[in-house]
């Protein structure tokens, strides 16, 4: 069923997509992998997940003595603040049906 989904994302895609098989062990990663072959959204997109922001954050503190992004710490924090007022005002807006279900 997995092989569908990624065969039927292959012809349907406007982009030259290849696909991967990973061993078992990851240690010839690396090699399999050919970054050039990657479209540039493909490559940038990650630094803008605010896991990927976090977690250099961590390592620039952890592994390399360094401070960390504040310009990204800031985006994950307006961020996450957007999304807990988003919530906040649906848990609102919801808060009747929870009263009267029960």
């Amino acid at each position: 069923m997995i092989v569908d989904h990624v065969l039927s994302f292959r012809r349907h895609s406007r982009h030259d997509v290849t696909t991967v098989s990973l061993p078992p062990m990851f240690a010839s990663l690396p090699s399999l992998l050919n970054v050039a072959q990657f479209d540039v959204v493909v490559l940038h997109s990650p630094s803008y997940s605010p896991f990927y922001i976090l977690a250099e954050a961590y390592r620039a503190i952890l592994l390399y003595h360094h401070a960390p992004n504040l310009i990204g710490l800031g985006y994950v924090s307006i961020l996450g603040i957007a999304m807990a007022s988003l919530m906040l005002r649906y848990f609102h807006r919801l808060k009747g049906y929870f009263e009267s279900a029960f």
